[in-house]
């Protein structure tokens, strides 16, 4: 598994989307509020059900991913 290459996290949300898109009438309409939990915010169940891309979705945590690399880069040892 090369992480440069799949981002679980990015892959989660085209699924979910996929998912969505396939089956809106099988998916429970707890499905995206019980995500909640997994994905730690309101905003990305919302987006989904607003039907927002999986690119605009994933495009919306950037700024706050290299933020995040920048705070833990000085922590990296390898």
């Amino acid at each position: 598994w090369d992480r440069r290459i799949c981002r679980p996290s990015e892959l989660g949300i085209y699924l979910i989307d996929a998912l969505v898109r396939l089956y809106p009438e099988k998916l429970p309409a707890t499905t995206l509020y019980d995500m909640r939990s997994m994905v730690g915010n309101k905003a990305i169940p919302a987006a989904i059900s607003r039907g927002e891309s999986p690119e605009k979705i994933i495009a919306s945590w950037s700024a706050d991913v290299e933020a995040w690399r920048k705070r833990r880069a000085p922590f990296l040892l390898y």
